[in-house]
């Protein structure tokens, strides 16, 4: 996906107005596939590249939560699906992950909280128009306790967790 904007930055918050201009490329046009959640097991220290490995379950699940799990240690999870926003400008993401995480909107990374940490919340800016979205969420937890929240906040929208509503298996 590329994106025009104009931001101006200051500190991590946009000061200013955005227009963004979207062009997606034929890979992101197609369907992703039917289930939301692949499901995978090792053990990482840091966020595998899941197009490398064969899933060991794919399911449905009602947004980012970790009932797609197959164990509860050494494990990680990919959603795959599509985010409707309601309005152009410029939205932020948050992670909230123990382990690691990252957040991609199209091909962009936009959170990066990957690493072995307790519960840590980063964040991200991308500037979208109104519209579907591809989104990718990947996740990974070594040992003791896990825990993945995805949040956002933008125009409208005051931040709170991405709702099941918005999210989709297929561009609609």
């Amino acid at each position: 996906m590329k994106v025009a904007c104009l931001v101006k930055q200051l500190g991590s918050r946009p000061v200013g107005w955005c227009a963004a201009t979207l062009a997606f490329d034929a890979d992101e046009r197609a369907d992703l596939p039917r289930d939301f959640c692949d499901a995978y097991e090792g053990d990482w220290k840091v966020l595998p590249n899941f197009d490398e490995l064969k899933p060991k379950k794919s399911t449905a699940v009602p947004g980012f939560t970790l009932d797609g799990r197959t164990r509860d240690e050494a494990f990680g999870l990919r959603f795959r699906g599509y985010l409707r926003v309601p309005r152009r400008g410029v939205y932020k993401f948050y992670l909230a992950s123990d382990d690691g995480s990252k957040l991609y909107i199209g091909k962009q990374e936009v959170v990066d909280n990957d690493g072995i940490h307790p519960v840590m919340e980063r964040s991200g800016w991308i500037a979208l128009g109104a519209g579907m979205h591809p989104i990718t969420v990947t996740y990974w937890d070594t040992a003791g306790d896990q825990s993945l929240q995805v949040s956002y906040f933008g125009p409208g929208i005051a931040k709170q967790p991405v709702p099941a509503a918005v999210l989709f298996r297929r561009k609609r």
